[in-house]
């Protein structure tokens, strides 16, 4: 910003130009899934919801645009959502009718907490901060293509404003060494615009007040906010979509520092609060090469005192299966 204007630098002007260029979505789209609160029941909403997801597809809950003139001041952001100035860190949730697709909050932490304590406290507060944000974006502001932290699935929820939300999927099928590879061109755009285009598609998603956005675990995704605008939304894991976790977690160990915005620590005890699951045992049992390469930023992960018993169950339910467990990684 100069003299109280914002102004792109030069990368951030050629990307909001490649974006501007990407087709907008169609209700028609075999990649995004629409849906419409007041045509399903809550259990049917859900399960819809996981469904999409589980098979890699971004779904968008249409809203109702009420908030449209809601002014976005100090007062708006205290009355409603008990936001003051001076406060660094708020805590808000999936919508009520959205909240059991929680599975890491339901299953991991709030069943497995009593059977298997953390005895000793250390609980990393990123495995509740993180999982429900808020932004709060002047207006120009873009976020280049990345993909979330962790291998979370993603909700985001416009509560005034308009986000034009990009996402992308390669164009072709790719081994997960193809697609680290295909990801890591965003990391020089202007050196690989080119091939990019040629890699990627991409389909533009217009948010309006209201809309709720599921972005799939390891979704790449850029955003352009054409106006000032806030939303709330959150990051969190369900059983259905372990197996894209998996994979984005494999990717992040190797290459976070340019594919994604790593800032959660805590996603490791969250997994391991989700024990006795068989989609995890080799995440659980090979753990530290899945831990995301994120040092150079000065970060230490420790390790949960679960994770202990949690390779203990995982080695005794996939021993059920192979003989040799070595055969199974």
């Amino acid at each position: 910003m100069s003299n109280g204007i914002n102004i792109c630098e030069d990368n951030d002007a050629a990307m909001v130009w490649f974006l501007s260029e990407l087709p907008e979505l169609k209700p028609s789209s075999s990649n995004i899934v629409h849906l419409k609160c007041n045509d399903l029941t809550r259990g049917q909403l859900q399960q819809s919801v996981s469904e999409a997801l589980s098979h890699n597809k971004p779904v968008i809950i249409q809203g109702s645009g009420s908030n449209s003139a809601t002014a976005l001041d100090a007062e708006y952001l205290e009355k409603i959502f008990g936001i003051l100035p001076w406060m660094h860190v708020t805590i808000h949730g999936l919508p009520t009718e959205l909240q059991l697709l929680y599975h890491g909050l339901i299953y991991g932490w709030n069943q497995t907490t009593v059977d298997c304590p953390i005895h000793s406290g250390k609980v990393h507060p990123d495995n509740f901060t993180t999982k429900s944000w808020l932004l709060l974006h002047h207006a120009g502001f873009v976020s280049h293509p990345h993909h979330n932290a962790d291998g979370t699935m993603t909700f985001v929820q416009i509560e005034t404003g308009i986000k034009f939300w990009v996402v992308f999927h390669t164009r072709n099928t790719l081994s997960r060494t193809a697609f680290q590879k295909a990801q890591m061109l965003f990391a020089n755009f202007a050196k690989n615009q080119e091939e990019i285009i040629l890699t990627w598609e991409a389909e533009v998603i217009t948010l309006l007040d209201g809309d709720i956005l599921f972005q799939p675990a390891g979704q790449v995704h850029a955003v352009y906010t054409p106006k000032k605008s806030f939303v709330t939304g959150g990051n969190l894991h369900n059983f259905g979509s372990l197996h894209l976790t998996e994979i984005f977690h494999y990717i992040n160990a190797h290459k976070a520092q340019f594919l994604t915005n790593q800032d959660d620590n805590s996603s490791s005890m969250a997994l391991t609060q989700l024990q006795a699951l068989i989609s995890l045992c080799l995440m659980v049992i090979n753990h530290n090469k899945y831990k995301a390469s994120n040092n150079y930023q000065g970060y230490k992960i420790v390790e949960s005192e679960s994770m202990e018993r949690a390779v203990a169950i995982a080695t005794v339910i996939t021993s059920h299966f192979y003989k040799d467990i070595a055969m199974a990684q």
